[in-house]
């Protein structure tokens, strides 16, 4: 599966079809006291791509019987 935000954990889909916001980090403070997510296309990508859903980690669930 491609890394674009779209196939991303963290991608929130809007309403627009080419478009949603980035959830990987908090929302970003705005001049006017407000705050917003930063928008991303579909086909955009960066460092935080999370798979969906999340990997199986066979050595945690060692760690927790």
């Amino acid at each position: 599966m491609a890394e674009f935000c779209s196939n991303c954990r963290l991608f929130h889909e809007s309403r627009s079809a080419n478009a949603g916001l980035c959830r990987a980090h908090p929302p970003r403070a705005q001049a006017d006291g407000s705050a917003i997510w930063p928008s991303v296309n579909r086909n955009d990508w960066c460092g935080e791509y999370r798979q969906i859903p999340p990997p199986e980690n066979p050595g945690l669930r060692k760690m927790v019987i």
